[in-house]
C-alpha cells in the first residue's frame, strides 16, 4: 500500500544527503494507523464503513448529568486507559500525568510504522522526522483540577513532548515538533512534512493527529460557537443539516521516498 500524495517536487539545491544528485523526488503515504470511534484499528473501522454501522454514541452521562448544556451525542475511541509505560521506555510516575494523546500517538505510530513494513529498530539513529498536529490540551487543564506535584506532570502535558517524546524512544534524529493549526493542524504536519522530505532536511516522517475529549468544557463552549446537531446526524451538505458531532480520533501516517517505501 503505498499512496502517492504528491507530484514530483523539484528539490532545492543538494541538500538530500542521501540522494544529492536526484533532482526529483516522490514522497509516499507507506504505512498508516489509527484510532476511531468504537475501532481499535483500520480494518475494523473499514468493515464498519462497509456495513454502514454509526459510528456516534451516547454522551458520558456524568457530562450530562453535571452540565446540561452538553450535547448527547459523541464519537468515542476505546482503551483510553490502557498504556504499555514500560514498552515506550517511560517511567510508570510520568505515564500516570502524562497526556492522552501522548500516549496514543506512540502506539499508533508503532503500528503505522509496522504497517509500512519496517521495523521501528531500523529506524534508531536515521534522519526521521515527527510532525504532530495538536489542538487543545486538555490533560494540561487537568493539573489545576487535581493539584499535581512534581515534574512529571509537567513533562508528561507538554506539548512539545506530545512529538519529541516519539523521537526519544526510536532514538529519531530529524526534527520533531507539534504543529497547533487549528483544525487543519494534522493537513498542516503533513505539508510541512513533506516539504522536509522533499528539501532534504529529513529521509522519512512520522505524522501524527489527535483530538480527546477528556473535559466538558471545551465541548459546551463549541456547542456555544457552532450548535452540534441534536439527534446525533452531521448530514453534512444536506438541506437538512442542523450542526455537527464532535468526535474523537487518533491518526498516524509514516512517510518515505518512493524508492525507500517496501509497500
Amino acid at each position: 500500500m503505498v499512496a502517492n500524495f504528491n507530484e514530483e517536487v523539484e528539490m532545492a539545491g543538494s541538500h538530500n544527503h542521501s540522494d544529492a544528485r536526484v533532482p526529483f523526488n516522490r514522497v509516499v503515504i507507506s504505512g498508516m494507523s489509527a484510532l476511531m470511534p468504537g475501532c481499535t484499528d483500520l480494518d475494523e473501522f473499514n468493515k464498519k464503513l462497509y456495513n454502514k454501522e454509526n459510528f456516534v454514541t451516547d454522551q458520558n452521562p456524568l457530562w450530562q448529568s453535571n452540565h446540561p448544556e452538553v450535547n448527547p451525542y459523541r464519537g468515542s475511541i476505546p482503551g483510553l486507559d490502557r498504556f504499555d509505560a514500560q514498552y515506550f521506555m517511560i517511567h510508570y510516575r510520568l505515564a500516570q500525568t502524562c497526556d492522552s494523546t501522548s500516549r496514543k500517538i506512540l502506539e499508533q505510530a508503532y503500528q503505522a510504522i509496522i504497517d509500512a513494513g519496517v521495523s521501528p529498530s531500523d529506524l534508531s539513529g536515521k534522519r526521521v522526522g515527527v510532525f504532530i498536529g495538536n489542538g487543545f490540551d486538555e490533560t494540561f487543564k487537568l493539573l489545576y483540577v487535581f493539584n499535581e506535584k512534581g515534574y512529571s506532570a509537567l513533562l508528561g502535558t507538554s506539548k512539545a513532548m506530545i512529538a519529541n517524546r516519539i523521537s526519544y524512544w526510536l532514538n529519531l534524529k530529524g526534527p520533531s515538533f507539534p504543529i497547533d493549526a487549528s483544525c487543519c493542524s494534522s493537513i498542516v504536519a503533513l505539508q510541512m512534512a513533506r516539504e522536509a522530505i522533499a528539501y532534504g532536511h529529513c529521509d522519512a516522517a512520522i505524522i501524527g493527529g489527535s483530538r480527546i475529549m477528556l473535559q466538558p468544557h471545551i465541548y459546551i463552549h463549541r456547542n456555544r460557537l457552532n450548535p452540534m446537531s441534536p439527534d446525533g446526524k452531521s448530514k453534512c451538505y444536506d438541506v437538512n443539516a442542523e450542526g455537527f458531532i464532535e468526535s474523537e480520533n487518533v491518526s498516524v501516517l509514516f512517510l518515505q521516498k518512493y524508492e525507500d517505501a517496501k509497500r
